[in-house]
């Protein structure tokens, strides 16, 4: 049990502290995700103030959410995971040396049981459930808090989110490690937009970014400490914390509205490394958190140029076409994609964004997409004041467009009104 603590605290600990690399982890909306990731010209909503500022002339009404938000998704092999890694905390608690730990990792990744003698002579057994984890990680999505009021021609919003980018156990020489590398951001984006005459929108905003990257490796004696009350290194990573900026404009026709969006053209982002370490009193049992900071120096994040195009989609009509909304985008169009080992991967296909919403009655909709090359799916439904939704959505892994796909299934329940 106190493993399990131990963990959670490290978690809470980077919510509070809050940082991440140059590459920081931004909010995509639900709607978003299963839509193909087109967020910069259908975010009738908070992502506007950071993808698409203009589309805040679109905005007919006043939008305040408060005071539940709240959004999940976990990947395939997280739902597995997740009982694996509780048992395997679970477990940790009954051993009592090194070589014992080593086992215990090694009976985790092959799938096997592992029996041990406990400091009072009973032998008991480990991994009954027989869990094999080898090459499998939780992976997880969340904006646990997302407080936002948009208007037409202005907004601000207050967006806490973050991920688990991969945590399991992996092989080693030596000793196998536990791995857990999380990315928490609060961004605080202000946006406003204004029409020049009937056909051209423009808009402009300022986003507060401050977010944390923890890397967590941890092999048998590492654990094997922190279980004996020792002070050990469990994490280090980035702090990074600043200013971005972004700009948006979208001409209308008849039929259609056509968009330009240039995200981080002028940022700001200091950064320090810290070291994460985490001491438990004997006495009292209870854990003390010790952090180094270090001055790493400044940086600016990449500037991201998008082309959009959408229909006027028109809820209230007779006319089921007319209620279809649709849009089509093109990102990241100044910057090259790169692959698994940083090496150019500019295929066109990965920065192409499509995506559908269909209603089916006033208060329900189906959406699809494609992200990337990748399927993807949702729904929307509306009860009372409360909005759920849920996202079937296939990304690639990494800071960059190109890495390994990732499935994530992810849920949210909101309050608008």
């Amino acid at each position: 049990m106190r493993y399990k603590l131990l963990f959670l605290f490290s978690i809470i600990f980077s919510i509070i502290t809050l940082a991440d690399d140059i590459v920081i982890n931004r909010y995509i909306s639900p709607k978003t995700m299963s839509m193909g990731g087109t967020k910069m010209m259908n975010s009738l909503d908070e992502s506007s103030l950071i993808y698409n500022p203009a589309l805040l002339s679109f905005i007919h009404e006043n939008q305040i959410s408060f005071p539940l938000n709240f959004s999940f998704g976990l990947n395939d092999e997280g739902f597995d995971n997740a009982e694996a890694l509780s048992d395997f905390f679970d477990d940790l608690d009954k051993t009592s040396t090194e070589i014992d730990t080593v086992n215990l990792l090694n009976s985790y990744l092959k799938g096997s049981e592992m029996t041990t003698t406990t400091e009072t002579g009973e032998t008991i057994t480990l991994n009954t459930n027989k869990h094999n984890i080898n090459n499998k990680f939780l992976q997880l999505k969340t904006a646990p808090l997302n407080w936002h009021w948009v208007a037409p021609g202005k907004g601000i919003a207050f967006i806490i989110d973050g991920n688990i980018k991969k945590m399991g156990l992996v092989d080693n020489p030596g000793s196998p490690l536990f791995i857990g590398n999380m990315e928490w951001s609060l961004e605080i984006p202000l946006g406003v937009s204004f029409d020049i005459n009937d056909t051209i929108s423009l808009g402009a905003s300022i986003s507060y970014l401050n977010s944390v990257k923890i890397n967590t490796r941890l092999d048998a004696n590492a654990l094997l400490n922190l279980k004996e009350s020792k002070i050990e290194e469990i994490g280090q990573g980035i702090n990074a914390k600043g200013f971005s900026t972004s700009f948006g404009g979208i001409y209308r026709l008849e039929n259609l509205n056509i968009g330009v969006s240039l995200k981080d053209p002028l940022s700001y982002i200091s950064l320090s490394k810290f070291k994460e370490k985490i001491e438990i009193d004997e006495t009292t049992g209870e854990s003390t958190t010790k952090y180094k900071l270090e001055d790493a120096g400044s940086a600016n994040l990449p500037t991201n140029l998008s082309l959009g195009i959408t229909n006027n989609q028109d809820l209230e009509s007779e006319f089921l076409f007319k209620r279809i909304g649709w849009s089509v985008e093109i990102e990241n169009i100044l910057n090259k994609d790169l692959d698994e080992d940083g090496f150019s991967d500019d295929n066109f296909y990965k920065k192409l964004h499509a995506g559908i919403e269909i209603p089916i009655f006033k208060n329900l909709r189906l959406r699809s997409g494609l992200n990337q090359g990748y399927f993807t799916w949702g729904a929307y439904a509306r009860v009372f004041f409360l909005d759920f939704e849920y996202s079937d959505y296939t990304e690639e892994l990494g800071p960059h467009i190109g890495m390994d796909s990732n499935h994530i299934r992810a849920f949210s329940v909101s309050t608008k009104f």
